[in-house]
């Protein structure tokens, strides 16, 4: 059973912080060559900040930090933060090795989008690498399209753009 939550009490949040390792290592791991652009990534988007006050960012009343749970064990994270007045960010998804291929990340995305809905988007964005080969058809059967890359993307020859008008 996927049981999604929002992300509010402390213990959620230790949670949630300990998934955003988790993936931050799962980057490392999968992306070796690209370990400096990875860290530059992280810190260029304020991390330690964020990670000081995850809901000063991703949370209401215009973003939110979903965590997943699969049989009661934490299995993954989703985040929205605000891109605009009308468009949010898909931010921070990670499903376990452990949960997937259970529909945690579609069950994530599906509430994500519903939370944008509600609180008034028009249009979600994400990024991601190209070599994220599990993560990009979850993307597309969300509903999200690809579209041009900008041109003052850090990665721009790996960094994938996507558009879900909502």
């Amino acid at each position: 059973m996927i049981e999604i939550i929002k992300a509010r009490s402390d213990a959620d949040l230790t949670v949630v912080k300990t998934l955003i390792y988790e993936f931050i290592e799962w980057l490392h791991q999968r992306y070796p060559e690209m370990r400096a652009e990875i860290e530059y990534y992280f810190s260029n988007q304020g991390f330690d900040k964020e990670m000081a006050d995850l809901l000063a960012t991703y949370g209401p009343p215009s973003g939110e930090c979903l965590l997943a749970k699969l049989q009661g064990e934490p299995a993954g994270i989703l985040m929205l933060k605000p891109r605009g007045q009308a468009v949010c960010e898909m931010n921070r998804m990670f499903v376990r090795a452990s949960a997937r291929r259970n529909g945690v990340g579609v069950a994530l995305g599906q509430r994500l989008i519903k939370v944008a809905k509600s609180a008034g988007y028009k249009e979600m964005i994400l990024s991601a690498l190209d070599n994220h080969h599990e993560s990009l058809p979850l993307y597309e059967k969300l509903g999200f399209r690809y579209e041009e890359r900008a041109p003052d993307s850090g990665n721009a020859e790996r960094e994938l753009n996507m558009r879900l008008v909502l």
